[in-house]
């Protein structure tokens, strides 16, 4: 088995496309499995297998021939995950931050609106407050 497993590992080396696809194909359901366990979304779970499968490919000159390929499969798998659920906590972090700041904006906004409309208020009840101190005091001096 490690024989083979030595031999298979080579063949990927040398880029042995036809191996490789099998062999992707061979794990794609189990690592899909996890993926979509540890991420909660079909497209996210996809999208980092797809990435796996490429980096994988991509780097297949560091494989070591002496660890089975699944396992090498899945831990870039697992790396891959890994920086997807980062990726999400930051932009949740960023998302929260948007919606604060949105939030903070909105609130100024109807406060300056309030600060107008009150302003308006105070001026009219000013207004009718003036016209009537001269209404009364034209009143007593007619008297």
């Amino acid at each position: 088995m490690r024989r083979k497993q030595h031999k298979q590992i080579q063949k990927l080396q040398y880029g042995d496309q036809k191996l490789y696809r099998r062999l992707c194909e061979k794990y794609y359901e189990q690592l899909l499995h996890y993926a979509l366990m540890a991420l909660k979304s079909p497209a996210l779970a996809e999208a980092v297998l797809k990435d796996t499968f490429i980096d994988v490919w991509q780097n297949r000159h560091n494989l070591n021939p002496d660890i089975a390929f699944n396992l090498q499969l899945h831990e870039v798998l697992e790396r891959h995950v890994f920086e997807m659920l980062h990726k999400m906590v930051e932009d949740e972090e960023v998302g929260q931050e948007i919606r604060d700041h949105i939030g903070k904006k909105l609130r100024s906004q109807t406060e300056t609106m309030l600060d107008k409309e009150q302003v308006s208020v105070i001026d009219a009840i000013h207004n009718e407050l003036l016209q009537q101190q001269l209404l009364h005091e034209l009143a007593t001096t007619r008297r």
